[in-house]
């Protein structure tokens, strides 16, 4: 249970390959318990859930959305906050393309994770996993080990 792994309430988690893991659950490509239970048990505990604009871009221009499932992505991430883009997160995205090689994207997400001083939640720890100043959590290898 993923209850045992928060020290505390009201951390804060930047959500991003956990968000899309759920879309898919909503669109029957994969039942995906650990997303699950991750959204679920968080949202319980009132730790704060947050994703970054990017995750909203990535999600909705996903090839072959139906105008329901473009409704479905909008009306689950209302239940988070977004980490809107700003002159500081900005900074923070230079900082980290000019030191490692890091896909935009990625970029601004370790960015939003960084600025909201939050624990970016994905299952992608690969393209993460160099960045400085990010703290991570992938919550599949926690319930492996």
């Amino acid at each position: 249970m993923w209850v045992g792994m928060y020290r505390e309430n009201h951390e804060k988690f930047c959500c991003c390959s956990i968000i899309p893991v759920i879309y898919l659950v909503l669109r029957n490509f994969s039942e995906d318990p650990i997303a699950k239970d991750f959204l679920i048990t968080n949202t319980r505990l009132k730790n704060t859930i947050l994703y970054s604009f990017v995750t909203r871009l990535e999600l909705l221009l996903y090839y072959d959305l139906t105008h329901r499932e473009a409704q479905q992505i909008d009306f689950l991430l209302q239940q988070f906050n977004r980490v809107e883009y700003n002159a500081r997160i900005e900074e923070i995205i230079l900082s980290i393309g000019k030191n490692k090689k890091v896909k935009i994207s990625d970029a601004i997400i370790a960015a939003s994770a960084i600025y909201s001083n939050s624990i970016l939640v994905t299952r992608n720890t690969k393209d993460f996993i160099n960045i400085p100043n990010l703290n991570m959590l992938n919550p599949f290898e926690e319930m492996t080990t």
